[in-house]
């Protein structure tokens, strides 16, 4: 049999228990509310706070329509050596001493360099405003610092090629979140702008003979960086009179399976190429060919240690139809 052990307590001692706790409950309401509003507060404050915080004060406006524009070095007056290339933004503006104008007119009146945007980029990064995210290729940088409203991409590195070259590459963009940029940098020094990072596959065209038809191409090919088997894959043709912009000529949607010709390895050979189903017949001129050249080869042949070699390359020739 169960048996009470506690003393019995009055009615009016129970309510005052009841008023005690009542008042207690009350105090520690009133407290939470008001936590709860000094974070209300504080949150905007320190939001703004971190904004003002901000080495790098850029402004965008982001337009999905605006494409890719390019702020060429002679229009910074030389100020960077490069150009500085805005992706989907608008009203690129920066906030140098408490005034604010547009990032490139900033660069070259003097007030920041690019150098400088950069280096307040890393320090924001440093205290968490943005962002910092890098990639490599061949030991080429680039570094992306994502701001709430914009990527800020850029490199100041050396790009180790497959001959062996090494080029100082520069790259300042203002971008739209998000933006992937593929980067082609092409030799100057060639003829037909090849690609720095171009890999030697020991093919050189001459050519034979050519009529309004077709062209025949001596072709020697020897040693070389390629992994398996060369086949041309397509082509394109170009007018490259003087007085005419050089533009592909317009084409049928004829469209190969197969490759349309092999290259055979570590010997002399002749390819002979027919445009008829592309081009029909075209007229007297001059004019160059561009070739798509593909590397066929098995996956064993890739050794562990080899990374960023390409597949497909273009090589280019000129020729006249009398």
């Amino acid at each position: 049999m169960y048996t009470n052990v506690f003393p019995s307590i009055s009615p009016a001692a129970e309510n005052r228990r009841k008023d005690f706790i009542m008042k207690k409950l009350n105090g520690i309401t009133l407290l939470l509310a008001l936590l709860l509003l000094v974070q209300a507060i504080a949150l905007p404050v320190c939001a703004e706070a971190n904004q003002d915080a901000r080495h790098l004060q850029i402004s965008v406006t982001v337009d999905e329509n605006a494409g890719f524009t390019t702020i060429s070095s002679e229009q910074l007056d030389g100020a960077y050596p490069d150009d500085i290339i805005y992706d989907n933004v608008t009203n690129v503006c920066i906030l140098v001493d408490g005034e604010e104008k547009p990032l490139e007119d900033a660069v070259r009146e003097g007030d920041i360099s690019v150098y400088e945007m950069v280096a307040y980029a890393q320090l924001d990064a440093q205290a968490g405003i943005c962002q910092e995210k890098a990639n490599s290729k061949n030991g080429l940088a680039y570094f992306t610092y994502r701001y709430p409203e914009y990527d800020l991409m850029t490199a100041h590195d050396i790009y180790e090629t497959p001959d062996g070259k090494e080029h100082l590459i520069r790259f300042f963009g203002v971008l739209k979140t998000g933006t992937k940029l593929t980067f082609e940098y092409p030799d100057e020094t060639s003829p037909y702008r090849y690609m720095i990072d171009r890999e030697d596959w020991g093919i050189d065209f001459q050519v034979k003979s050519v009529t309004p038809t077709g062209i025949t191409l001596s072709c020697k090919q020897s040693g070389g960086q390629q992994l398996g088997e060369l086949a041309i894959m397509d082509y394109v043709i170009y007018r490259t009179a003087e007085d005419t912009p050089r533009t592909p000529l317009e084409r049928s949607d004829f469209v190969w399976e197969e490759p349309i010709a092999t290259v055979p390895q570590n010997q002399e050979s002749e390819i002979s190429l027919d445009w008829t189903a592309l081009y029909g017949e075209l007229p007297s001129g001059t004019y160059a060919i561009r070739m798509r050249i593909h590397d066929f080869f098995s996956p064993s042949a890739v050794n562990s240690m080899m990374k960023n070699f390409t597949d497909e390359q273009l090589y280019q020739i000129d020729f006249t139809i009398e």
